[in-house]
């Protein structure tokens, strides 16, 4: 063989190892955007779980991180937001939602609340949410 198509062959060659490689690069990427879009959508649907199965309280954090530490994820994976309703005067009105799980510090009778719980997850920082709403009624 000659210089000339040794060269000539090892540029047909990377001409079309190039490309395969670099699909097989994106195809791994997206498989592990996909993997880490499932964790999220799951661990935020076991933290509503765990939340709605809880008792009436006025601190729903644990419940919700402990669905991410249960799947080997941090706590910090997951972010509580709590708020209970404030009954508007009128029927005809709307009530308001306000911050904290309660308005006191043991929950009331006939409280309404709602959890928004968001997962992130760290490698793509995928992101789920999704709320629940506890109520005695």
């Amino acid at each position: 063989m000659t210089l000339v198509e040794v060269v000539a062959a090892t540029a047909m060659m990377a001409i079309i190892v190039v490309p395969l490689a670099d699909a097989a690069l994106s195809s791994v990427r997206a498989s592990s955007r996909s993997v880490e879009n499932a964790k999220v959508i799951t661990i935020a649907q076991n933290a509503a779980d765990r939340v709605n199965r809880a008792g009436k309280s006025c601190d729903y954090s644990q419940y919700a991180q402990a669905a991410a530490t249960n799947e080997g994820w941090p706590a910090s994976a997951v972010v509580v937001v709590q708020e209970h309703l404030v009954p508007a005067k009128l029927p005809t009105q709307p009530g308001a939602w306000v911050s904290g799980a309660c308005a006191a510090s043991t929950p009331s009778a006939l409280l309404v609340q709602r959890v928004r719980i968001t997962v992130v997850g760290a490698q793509h920082g995928m992101t789920g949410l999704i709320e629940v709403v506890k109520s005695d009624v």
